[in-house]
């Protein structure tokens, strides 16, 4: 197995096992631009007809 720890790119230091970890943010995994955009636009929607105090997404995992 090569030694060489890689690093992710943007100057942080590599992980001691070799492994590139990545940073996540709410926008770069469900933004606008991703599958959960047209989820965002109806609750904007639903806010400005109703109120952003009325509008609330609730997820149910089975």
């Amino acid at each position: 197995m090569n030694e060489t720890n890689v690093s992710a790119g943007d100057g942080s230091p590599a992980h001691p096992t070799g492994r590139v970890e990545a940073t996540h943010t709410r926008r770069s995994v469900a933004g606008d631009g991703t599958h959960w955009g047209p989820v965002w636009d109806v609750m904007r929607t639903l806010g400005t007809l109703h109120g952003a105090e009325h509008v609330r997404l609730v997820v149910w995992f089975d």
